[in-house]
């Protein structure tokens, strides 16, 4: 049996959204799933009947409660781990700063840690950032360029007495390489290291089973799997009880509880019950499934299907890509050919500065007569000049806007965003701060560049063009990661 995928895609109303006229196809990775209904209709219920913290005696509050110890079994069935080695945080970068810090305080100057070049960046500049804190020794894993996966002779002939942790990713969001968790584990273990995955684009692809990987962390976020946005940190309880914890006072002491700091997002903690529950839901298709099973069994039916589908799908984009000719094909890796490196694809500074207002132009002699303004140098051009095409500005798709926040415009995930406020303001100061290449002068063109961007003389987001969570560069850093 397999999935019948007209009817898992109207479990989703994103899928149902018309943009221009026309469906969309999502491909925006770092945005993580779109949400079936059901888990919508959890997080409605509960901010809509269940608004309330933990501790009371009164119906709301102990319903709180209930929900969350729900999510803590949820997510112990979804990685076949006990209730107690499950915590919840904002997110997973959230929770690999805080462990990290936890566990900077058990080490020592000298101490080594290893970190690999093919991870996202969550699960490397906290490590990076500890170890510059406490003195640190860091090693990077080698990659094999071939296959875009780790060298693992490398990798072993670096662990050693004083290596502390190896943080590594289940797969990575860059190629999709999946790593051996379990023989990584076993060389740490060996020499007493710790072992801390990242599992955020494992996740949505494949069953994650804690014991037989034996890490002693793992972290993933629930809406790279079909939930709201959620960090969920796996640690083995023993851990849990000896690590120090920042925490207030009146905080739990004990078990998992202690590195969740402040309210948890009870909410999303309805969501994240709902989402393995439908995931769950999914056996039903392999037709051999009972409803009395367990739902850890039943979600491993589910991710048996999930796999499946996902083999069909993969083999037939990868037959179309060795169709392609500026492909060519290496047994079942794929390499680009003919295309830029990444440095020449890379914008020179201002690119992004640089409107469709002309070319940079030369600095004047304050002497040699009247200023020239933005509106009348193209006039002023010598007769037949034409920049070279190296250095003809180009019109960056966050300028067509002409700098005017883009509020309440729809856009599909993977097709493009709208430019929202926090764009216009990081252009507006580097257009500032630019000076001549970005076309402006000094005194008096610098100040009529103010008066055109009024909001600029308050800051970020004043009143006029009021900043957009999310939008722009300056929004949340996208797996995300995690």
């Amino acid at each position: 049996m397999s999935l019948v995928v007209r009817e898992v895609r109207s479990h989703f109303p994103a899928l149902r959204e018309l943009y221009r006229g026309a469906s969309a196809v999502f491909c925006d990775g770092p945005g993580g799933s779109q949400t079936p209904a059901p888990v919508i209709m959890a997080m409605q219920e509960y901010l809509s009947r269940f608004g309330a913290n933990t501790g009371g005696q009164f119906e709301t509050s102990l319903a709180t409660e209930t929900v969350e110890q729900e999510a803590r079994k949820a997510m112990a069935d979804l990685f076949n781990a006990s209730p107690r080695e499950i915590a919840f945080g904002a997110n997973m970068t959230t929770l690999t700063y805080a462990i990290s810090r936890c566990l900077g305080r058990t080490l020592a100057p000298g101490d080594e840690i290893i970190v690999s070049r093919l991870d996202h960046e969550a699960n490397v500049s906290p490590w990076l950032q500890l170890a510059q804190e406490r003195n640190l020794t860091v090693h990077w894993i080698d990659l094999v360029l071939e296959d875009c996966t780790l060298n693992l002779q490398h990798l072993q002939s670096l662990i050693n007495r004083r290596t502390k942790l190896v943080a590594v990713g289940y797969a990575s969001n860059f190629c999709g390489t999946v790593n051996p968790i379990a023989r990584i584990a076993q060389w740490a273990h060996a020499e007493g290291a710790l072992v801390y995955v990242d599992a955020v684009h494992y996740a949505p692809h494949g069953r994650i089973d804690v014991a037989a990987l034996d890490c002693d962390f793992l972290v993933t976020s629930a809406y790279k799997h079909f939930g709201p946005h959620v960090g969920v940190l796996y640690g083995k309880e023993r851990h849990f009880k000896r690590l120090p914890a920042y925490q207030v006072r009146v905080a739990d002491q004990e078990g998992s509880g202690k590195f969740e700091t402040g309210t948890p997002n009870f909410e999303g903690l309805a969501g994240i019950c709902a989402c393995a529950d439908y995931l769950a839901s999914l056996s039903a298709y392999r037709g051999d499934t009972t409803v009395s099973a367990s739902r850890a069994d039943r979600l491993a039916a589910a991710w048996t299907l999930i796999r499946d589908h996902e083999e069909r799908l993969m083999t037939a984009f990868l037959a179309g890509l060795r169709a392609i000719p500026q492909l060519r094909g290496a047994g079942r890796h794929l390499r680009l050919r003919g295309l830029p490196g990444v440095p020449e694809r890379l914008p020179r500074r201002y690119d992004r500065v640089r409107l469709a207002r002309g070319p940079p132009r030369r600095r004047l002699d304050p002497d040699s007569g009247p200023r020239r303004t933005p509106d009348d140098r193209v006039s002023r051009r010598p007769a037949g000049h034409s920049p070279p095409a190296s250095v003809r500005p180009r019109r960056p798709a966050a300028a067509r806007a002409d700098f005017r926040p883009a509020q309440g415009r729809r856009c599909a995930q993977g097709v493009g965003a709208a430019t929202g406020g926090a764009e216009y303001f990081r252009l507006g100061r580097q257009f500032l701060r630019a000076g001549r290449v970005a076309g402006f002068g000094r005194g008096s063109q610098r100040r009529r560049a103010a008066r055109r961007f009024p909001a600029l003389q308050h800051g970020r987001g004043s009143a006029g063009c009021p900043q957009r969570a999310g939008s722009g560069v300056d929004g949340p850093a996208r797996r995300g990661a995690p």
